[in-house]
């Protein structure tokens, strides 16, 4: 009796770590790899060989659209024997389409990417007992791109994996982000947003759904790429190169946008999901990992209806400096402020001494954020179209990702 008291102990004990090993794995995910575009193919090479060697040994990759820039057929070749090269022969990867891919190829059968590829359009797997869905743009039209054959896989698919797995995370790809969820799809009077409401109202049915998308290029490092409300919506970044929202004095591709590569690496243990963002161009890990814990039914959302009182602060005594003045120009120059999460940007304004009551000229600076572990200390911003024996007064206000204003520092020069 006692023999066999052992032995069921011991059949107890290794039927446990057993299961648990089972259940703790790993898995990466990237986007916007936009293979055919220059300098794509050496950011895509190291991309993978540096998540690959990251300590969470992921065991499968999901890229998320936008394989090839212009989907043309030389491009998929080139997209097959990267990550054929790269990646290890029974390493699992999975793929869906992008707008970028859906330029030249188009139709919903016999696509170059079905051929080339050798995957369906629409996909679902599973992979150590964890439901995983995967949905390609029907053409490269926002309003058009997930229509009633992708909704109908998706609809079913969710049904099928939210019954089978109820209290587990379904992991939902797709290129385009839902509306007014992560950072890059919010619409701003109606436009700039990187959205789509193709799969809106059937994702938001589905708490246990993680959602991960791309197109936006936005950089990871943000925040607001992870939202949670009716389900949880991640950013992924992009390996091509970094954009940013409109409206600022810069444009969308500030300095050193077409240096920032990011992917994450999603590891799943005892059915907590941990999503650790990396800018692969550096080899260093983002922040601080995010973390979905069960139950996933909603009601363990912690990264829901944030808020952020908290503005970001200039070190005391720090005041602007002025270099290069001319008749018509000033170089602005500036230490960053610092926040308890990022600076996103600064407002800077300006006003001519005698005109006080006029609008000042306001301009609007990125932090550089986006460069992680290389953001510069200092930033600097050429004033321009200036009147000549003029003194102007300037004011510099830091403004974190959640719209929080510094104090301002201030300054005066005078034009030659």
């Amino acid at each position: 009796m006692k023999k066999l008291t052992y032995a069921l102990f011991f059949a107890i004990i290794f039927s446990y770590t057993h299961v648990a090993a089972q259940s703790a794995f790993s898995f990466i995910v990237v986007s916007d790899t936009h293979l055919g575009r220059d300098g794509s193919e050496d950011k895509n090479r190291t991309t993978l060989r540096y998540l690959l060697n990251q300590p969470n040994n992921p065991e499968a990759i999901f890229v998320v659209g936008d394989l090839t820039d212009n989907g043309y057929q030389k491009e998929y070749d080139l997209f097959k024997r990267v990550f054929t090269e790269e990646l290890p022969d029974n390493f699992a990867k999975y793929y869906c389409l992008g707008n970028h891919d859906r330029y030249n190829d188009k139709g919903d059968k016999n696509t170059r990417f079905e051929k080339t590829l050798g995957q369906d359009l629409n996909q679902y797997v599973e992979i150590n007992n964890y439901p995983f869905i995967l949905i390609s743009m029907e053409n490269s039209s926002y309003d058009k791109c997930y229509t009633a054959p992708s909704r109908k896989f998706l609809s079913e698919k969710l049904q099928y994996a939210s019954q089978k797995y109820p209290d587990k995370p379904i992991f939902v790809f797709f290129h385009m982000p839902v509306t007014n969820t992560v950072y890059g799809s919010y619409e701003i009077g109606g436009k700039d947003s990187w959205g789509t409401d193709g799969l809106k109202d059937i994702c938001e049915q589905y708490p246990q759904i993680i959602a991960f998308s791309g197109h936006s290029h936005y950089p990871i490092g943000d925040e607001r790429s992870i939202h949670q409300d009716k389900f949880t919506s991640i950013n992924d970044g992009s390996i091509a190169y970094s954009e940013i929202e409109t409206g600022k004095s810069e444009g969308i591709h500030p300095e050193g946008f077409n240096d920032v590569t990011e992917g994450v690496i999603v590891s799943i243990d005892n059915n907590i999901v941990s999503i650790h963002r990396h800018n692969t161009t550096q080899g260093a890990e983002i922040k601080k990992q995010w973390e979905i814990k069960p139950p996933h039914d909603g009601s363990a959302f912690i990264y829901k209806d944030r808020k952020d009182n908290k503005a970001p602060e200039f070190a005391n005594g720090i005041e602007p400096s002025f270099d290069n003045i001319t008749r018509n120009s000033c170089k602005l120059i500036w230490k960053q402020a610092t926040d308890n999460d990022i600076v996103h940007h600064y407002k800077i304004t300006i006003s001519k001494k005698g005109e006080e009551s006029l609008s000042p000229v306001t301009e609007t600076v990125f932090s550089g954020f986006f460069l992680n572990a290389e953001m510069p200390q200092s930033k600097s911003w050429n004033i321009k179209g200036l009147d000549n024996k003029s003194t102007y007064d300037v004011s510099i206000f830091a403004i974190d990702s959640f719209g929080n204003e510094s104090r301002p520092i201030k300054g005066s020069f005078t034009t030659l």
